[in-house]
């Protein structure tokens, strides 16, 4: 479950509120995000016994024709070398094993996974046959974000760039106008991206800290 956030004795009170919620709905785990500068949030969160889980900044591109064909998209048949590329990834690692969908983080599983390939929201780069980069996508959650989501994107950096551009290929190719993603708020990580065109949203935006809390529903 992802709880609101606000700032004062409110936000303590709704914090409460929403963790009870949460508990009677048998949730296991919350999670929110603050902006790194709101250190008023992170010492409510820390009082409650959050623990942070990993930065985000929040990168943007506009769609762009030409660029190259439209990323494939992964089967079934591949499921076992997508997850092993997963894992392996560096963005994977830092992200805790979580998947952004818009605000809302989720555990990418073997079995999540093998769903989403299933549902046709993996795309994935090969070379000689065998998948080098993969991306959880899926068409826009909010209506302020982008035409096309990146929930994921994990692979070595060159061909996180190549498949990153790509995803802009796509977008043009469905007439949307732009592509985003949380990505990790770790340079090796967001230059590839960078690279592929992206950019933060806002220059001087502060980072995003995700903070969870473990849950016992009775």
């Amino acid at each position: 479950m992802t709880l609101p956030c606000a700032a004062g004795g409110v936000a303590n009170a709704l914090l409460e509120a929403g963790l009870a919620v949460a508990e009677q709905q048998g949730a296991t785990a919350v999670r929110l995000f603050t902006a790194s500068d709101n250190q008023a949030t992170q010492r409510m969160l820390a009082s409650a016994e959050f623990r942070q889980v990993a930065a985000f900044t929040h990168l943007v591109a506009d769609a762009e024709a030409g660029v190259g064909p439209s990323p494939e998209r992964a089967v079934a048949a591949e499921i076992g070398a997508l997850w092993a590329l997963v894992q392996d990834s560096q963005s994977y690692r830092l992200a805790e094993g979580l998947y952004c969908l818009g605000w809302r983080c989720a555990h990418l599983t073997e079995e999540r996974l093998r769903r989403l390939v299933i549902e046709g929201e993996v795309s994935v780069l090969r070379q000689q046959g065998k998948p080098v980069a993969a991306a959880v996508t899926l068409p826009a959650v909010h209506s302020c974000e982008a035409d096309l989501w990146v929930a994921g994107v994990y692979g070595d950096h060159q061909s996180v760039s190549h498949l990153s551009r790509l995803l802009r290929a796509r977008s043009a190719g469905l007439g949307w106008k732009s592509v985003s993603l949380l990505s990790p708020d770790v340079p090796e990580v967001v230059a590839p991206l960078l690279t592929a065109g992206f950019h933060r949203d806002h220059e001087e935006a502060p980072a995003m800290l995700l903070y969870e809390k473990e849950l016992h529903p009775s």
